[in-house]
């Protein structure tokens, strides 16, 4: 029951894992959504729309898709490192 339960984690993991490093390699064009279409709660809501602000004052567009494709490589990497640890320990 162990291992199932260890298998079914790191294939969720790793899914999640390889969307993350097929953002990085993906095409970026402005009519992407940020949220993926998915409705949120309203104090999510704010909280985007206050980054976004303060984002678009300080960083180029160039700067804003670097930094996002640099922190889906590190969340990937992370993500991975868990499944290696998951594997390791069990």
């Amino acid at each position: 029951m162990e291992k199932i339960l260890l298998i079914i984690v790191s294939i969720i993991l790793a899914v999640w894992a390889v969307y993350s490093f097929y953002l990085i390699f993906k095409k970026y064009t402005e009519s992407d959504d940020p949220l993926l279409g998915t409705d949120t709660f309203i104090l999510l809501d704010l909280l985007i729309a206050a980054i976004s602000w303060i984002d678009e004052r300080c960083y180029s567009d160039f700067t804003k898709i670097m930094l996002f494709k640099l922190f889906c490589l590190i969340w990937g990497l992370i993500l991975i490192g868990f499944i290696a640890m998951l594997w390791g320990l069990f």
